[in-house]
């Protein structure tokens, strides 16, 4: 075999095994990607929708998805922060979409997206992978501040009862004969001591008329 037919055949088994090494290589590294939302990220809206739909490349795994919706420009960020999420409830997975319910009455406001899926591969993809899902609510429900709770009143102290009064004590002068005498009356006392002045007088005078005879 002369050295360019030995060349070639080189040549053409090296292509043959790149090609192959090539093929294998690529159902591995093109995971499944995010390819759109609804709304569609960066727009505007008068009034939140009910949901938000994320769309990928290929059908998700139906575990361990999970989304977070907050009122930042950084969803990651406010995860790790703590924020409140305004997401209703757990996301599903449907096909190839991920459904993410929103609570009612959402503020004005841009909100963005905080999500993590299993791809039809069974790699896990996230946010950080793609470009961040986000749109404005321009006429929603205004963002109100918490009303502070107002502190209980103390009850009103109630007043001590009046203390009565111990009757007056009646002067000496007001005590009459008939504090001594209990159970008889005032007149009957009078008429005893008027009676026993005209009894000593009426004596008197017989006593004198009996020394003059």
């Amino acid at each position: 075999m002369s050295a360019s037919s030995r060349f070639r055949s080189v040549f053409v088994g090296a292509a043959v095994v790149l090609l192959a090494t090539l093929g294998f290589a690529s159902p591995a590294a093109a995971h499944d990607a995010l390819s759109g939302s609804d709304p569609a990220t960066g727009t505007s809206v008068e009034v939140a929708p009910a949901q938000i739909t994320l769309t990928f490349t290929a059908d998700l795994m139906p575990d361990g998805a999970e989304a977070q919706v907050f009122a930042s420009a950084d969803p990651v960020a406010a995860s790790q922060a703590g924020e409140r999420d305004w997401a209703a409830g757990d996301a599903v997975v449907d096909g190839m979409s991920l459904i993410i319910p929103l609570q009612e009455g959402l503020p004005v406001g841009t909100y963005s997206v905080n999500w993590r899926v299993v791809s039809s591969d069974g790699h896990a993809i996230s946010t950080s992978s793609a470009e961040i899902i986000s749109f404005t609510v321009t006429q929603g429900v205004p963002a109100v501040d918490p009303v502070p709770t107002a502190e209980p009143t103390p009850e009103a102290t109630t007043a001590p009862a009046a203390t009565a009064t111990p009757d007056a004590t009646p002067s000496p002068e007001a005590t009459t004969g008939a504090d001594e005498l209990p159970g008889v009356s005032p007149i009957v006392i009078w008429a005893l001591v008027i009676g026993g002045v005209i009894l000593v007088a009426l004596l008197a005078v017989i006593v004198r008329f009996a020394r003059r005879s």
